[in-house]
């Protein structure tokens, strides 16, 4: 097909080619793969805060309420629940409703599903209410014992739940 020079000047430019090829996906494959690993390390990060914080309320406020009720023979100075006695208890538990909630919220938001928590006097200006949503706030505020209410709402021309 090619010859003699031309076959040459191909050759390398395909040479050439592949070389900035390899290089830049190599240079891409390490871009992600520190990304990935400074995303789970922040995970890390705040999951140890989370349980240096669940720690420290079941030390600091959950045990001394315990002790003052045995104290105060309100429980048995000999009982004991790990539910309120043990941080690592506690932690695995939360950890465990975290979990929970967390896939079953990625499952609605699959499926479209948006939450909002909204406000009429939000501290965060993203969190105020639309007109559709204050009108919603005033009637739970005027009927205190509904607890929910579900809607289909059309967005840019197609239905969203």
């Amino acid at each position: 097909m090619f010859k003699g020079k031309t076959r040459r000047f191909a050759t390398w430019v395909l040479l050439v080619f592949l070389s900035v090829w390899v290089g830049v996906s190599y240079y891409v494959y390490q871009m992600t793969w520190h990304t990935m690993l400074e995303r789970a390390e922040n995970e890390v990060r705040k999951m140890t805060v989370m349980e240096l914080a669940i720690r420290g309320y079941v030390d600091e406020e959950l045990k001394p309420l315990f002790y003052q009720l045995q104290q105060a023979g309100h429980i048995s100075a000999d009982y004991y629940a790990p539910q309120g006695f043990s941080a690592t208890y506690v932690i695995r538990h939360v950890f465990q409703r975290y979990d929970a909630a967390i896939q079953a919220r990625e499952a609605l938001l699959k499926n479209g599903v948006r939450f909002r928590i909204v406000s009429d006097n939000p501290l965060n200006p993203a969190n105020r209410a639309s007109a559709d949503e204050l009108q919603w706030l005033q009637y739970f505020r005027a009927n205190p014992s509904t607890t929910e209410h579900f809607e289909l709402l059309e967005k840019r021309g197609s239905q969203q739940p």
